[in-house]
């Protein structure tokens, strides 16, 4: 299906549920806003889902308090979030571990009062004010990356593993599984801060030095921390409290959504924004976040880089090279032959895409066998690309893959990106991903 302008997009506070097909809806000025409410904006991540979509895919599926949702592509969390706050009982995966820390910090529901856990919070910032940075960046400098002292300043770092162990050794929560929620919440407020005390240029999405970044001196990492901390762990406390009302909790969350930890015949709907194809190197923008909160060791990143669908192009070696999957798919089979008959960078992008429809396609079978017949997957994807001059209709090819793994297509329409808070430096011959695709399938019978 051909998308609509960006210039014809219907600007909407929210979607309708019905007479969607071949529509390209633009969310008004004011979704940036709503998209950081609660506990959403608790950590930045690349081509973020906004929370209006899962929001109405929960209404148009018609999913009830008690249900069961599962988004194998969780990403920071969004589809989970909105989820219990309706009363789901919700569940994800995701091959990033910076990705399930994050998905499990603002899913998780604090049950002690909100007093006490900001008198924790007080405690922990007197271990951090009385704390020896220094000491702390010597423990751990044999571990680092051996480019981390090229991207943070020494006394940056150093302060980060320091708030790293307070944040490990604090008493907080009135129980060991509230422990551990709350320090994961305060490890991914680090996580977030951490490019802030960078050369890292936080308007990329690609890793890129910014030297002019900090003209009066670089900022204490511990000020910015506590601030965050203490804006955002009210609003954790206020998604508890929500969820505590709607009934809503989660059922766990696994590492890929090609091999699902859940049950067959478990879910009442699935909701999910699957990477895009050869666009955002997730493991770049995260790579420093990893090795931070020791989530991946440096020696295991590039072997981590080869775990995702639709590697990046930065982790094909040689030797990937010389077996190239099939994907099934007639049409796409046929460009990646194409493309493996050319130069280097034509062999590398044929395994990407290849490994990317490959992937998507054990996706597909995963989540038709844990969902339950009948049950809607509703999924917005990077509607197409270009990739070395040539276009790749990306929607086109998963519907396809989709429908040979159990699916029927209901409706199919669009969403306007909003494109100028990130720039995306893609190459010139990768076009322009204006719109995404918002596909409605139904699990068969």
């Amino acid at each position: 299906m051909t998308a609509p302008t960006h210039e014809e997009g219907e600007v909407v506070a929210s979607l309708p549920t019905a007479g969607l097909n071949g529509r390209l809806f633009r969310f008004a000025p004011t979704a940036a806003r709503e998209a950081a409410e609660l506990n959403h904006g608790l950590h930045k991540y690349p081509a973020k889902f906004i929370p209006h979509i899962p929001r109405w895919a929960i209404e148009y599926a018609r999913l009830e308090p008690g249900q069961s949702l599962l988004d194998p592509f969780a990403g920071s969390g969004t589809t989970l979030v909105e989820g219990m706050l309706r009363g789901l009982h919700v569940a994800g995966a995701d091959i990033s571990p910076l990705a399930r820390l994050i998905t499990r910090a603002k899913c998780s529901i604090w049950e002690q009062s909100l007093e006490r856990t900001l008198a924790q919070i007080a405690d922990l910032e007197l271990a951090i004010r009385s704390g020896d940075a220094a000491a702390a960046l010597q423990r751990h400098e044999g571990s680092l990356h051996e480019t981390s002292a090229y991207w943070f300043p020494r006394d940056s770092m150093a302060r980060l593993l320091q708030i790293r162990e307070c944040i490990e050794s604090a008493p907080v929560g009135n129980s060991e599984a509230e422990s551990d929620a709350i320090k994961a919440f305060l490890l991914v407020v680090l996580s977030n801060i951490a490019k802030q005390v960078s050369y890292l240029d936080e308007r990329q999405i690609k890793v890129r030095y910014y030297a002019e970044k900090f003209p009066n001196g670089v900022p204490d990492a511990a000020d910015i921390f506590l601030s965050s901390v203490r804006k955002f762990a009210p609003r954790q406390y206020a998604f508890s409290q929500h969820v505590r009302e709607s009934g809503g909790g989660i059922l766990g969350i696994g590492d890929d959504a090609r091999s699902l930890i859940f049950d067959s015949n478990t879910f009442h709907g699935v909701i999910c924004s699957p990477p895009y194809i050869n666009a955002i190197d997730y493991t770049m923008a995260h790579k420093y976040n990893l090795f931070l909160l020791n989530l991946i060791e440096p020696k295991r990143f590039k072997d981590h880089c080869r775990e995702y669908i639709g590697v990046t192009e930065r982790a094909v070696t040689s030797a990937m090279l010389s077996e190239t999957p099939q994907t099934g798919h007639h049409w796409t089979d046929s460009l990646i032959a194409e493309l493996s008959g050319g130069s280097a960078v034509d062999k590398n992008r044929a395994y990407v895409i290849a490994s990317f429809f490959y992937g998507m396609r054990r996706a597909f079978q995963e989540a038709h066998r844990v969902m339950r017949p009948g049950a809607f997957f509703i999924l917005a994807l990077g509607h197409s690309n270009r990739i070395r001059g040539r276009h790749v209709p990306t929607t086109d090819i998963l519907v396809d893959l989709a429908a040979e793994s159990g699916f029927s297509l209901v409706e199919q329409f669009f969403h306007g990106l909003e494109r100028r808070r990130i720039k995306f430096n893609r190459n010139t011959t990768a076009g322009i991903i204006t719109n995404e695709a918002v596909v409605v399938l139904k699990a068969d019978k």
